[in-house]
């Protein structure tokens, strides 16, 4: 016959708290458990334990699909990808004193159904701002998929792409969006 254990639980439930028995097959996960807890307690980084990497994946993917950086987007350019635009959402005025060369100025105020449609539906939108502080861009991009544009968001937008060093244009040039 197995032998069985004791243990009194301790629970701001009290439904929960009391002794309960334990099989001498259990203790090691409990061990383990007890310690993974006083690390848990411990650390900032692990106190909430990490996804299982399935779940993580389909995280990261998802994020891959919303999301590029300048240095993906520059090197596309550079390589003639025309699968995309970039969107300047900031204002004109921001625009115009220095901007993602090639991009397109709409400020995402204007954004609606009645300005959009001469963007293409057929190619990716890559919308962007100032930066971290900054969430144009990401106000842009829920309005161009809420009229059913495909979209991703540079990250880190302008200060992005300056701090990788790229070439940056100034004014408010012409600039001519290929259907």
């Amino acid at each position: 016959m197995e032998k069985k254990w004791t243990t009194t639980i301790s629970s701001r439930n009290s439904a929960d708290a009391g002794p309960r028995v334990i099989s001498p097959k259990a203790l090691p996960t409990l061990q383990v458990r007890n310690s993974l807890t006083t690390i848990l307690k411990s650390s900032k980084v692990l106190e909430t334990p990490p996804v299982d990497p399935k779940t993580a994946n389909n995280h990261f993917l998802t994020r891959l699909s919303v999301e590029t950086d300048p240095s993906d987007v520059y090197t596309d350019m550079q390589n003639g990808e025309t699968g995309f635009i970039v969107l300047d959402a900031r204002t004109t005025e921001s625009y115009a004193k220095g901007h993602v060369p090639g991009a397109v100025s709409f400020p995402y105020r204007k954004i609606d159904a009645s300005t959009a449609h001469m963007l293409p539906k057929d190619k990716v939108i890559v919308t962007y701002c100032d930066g971290v502080f900054c969430n144009a861009s990401t106000k842009a991009a829920a309005r161009l998929t809420s009229l059913g544009f495909r979209v991703k968001e540079m990250l880190n937008g302008m200060a992005g792409w300056r701090e990788e060093g790229y070439s940056i244009e100034t004014g408010l040039g012409p600039v001519k969006i290929e259907k």
